[in-house]
């Protein structure tokens, strides 16, 4: 591939499917294409490391936390407490209505 204009636009029109790993749907371009053109180009080159860049940026912003594993058994339990103690006071209410009436 030349560094005309047009390849250039190809490059960059396909440019974030390369970087995610998707070459195959890159409108016919092969990897080796477009490998052999990004050597050769400083312009789409930049392009390239820039969107690797933003991709991996991305990926440390987005990573999931770390919890503590007791924390979900934690939570499990005071959610079903919380749900018990109202099933119970629910029914204490009931009983209380019902011996009233």
């Amino acid at each position: 591939m030349s560094n005309s204009h047009a390849s250039c636009g190809s490059i960059r029109e396909w440019l974030d499917a390369y970087v995610d790993g998707e070459i195959a749907h890159c409108g016919g371009l092969s990897e080796q294409e477009f490998v052999d053109h990004v050597t050769q180009c400083t312009g789409c080159l930049t392009e390239v490391v820039a969107a690797r860049r933003v991709k991996s940026a991305l990926a440390r912003a987005h990573a999931p936390e770390e919890v503590p594993g007791d924390v979900y058994d934690r939570v499990s339990l005071r959610v079903r407490e919380a749900g018990r103690e109202t099933w119970i006071q629910w029914q204490s209410d009931q009983i209380e209505m019902w011996a009233r009436d």
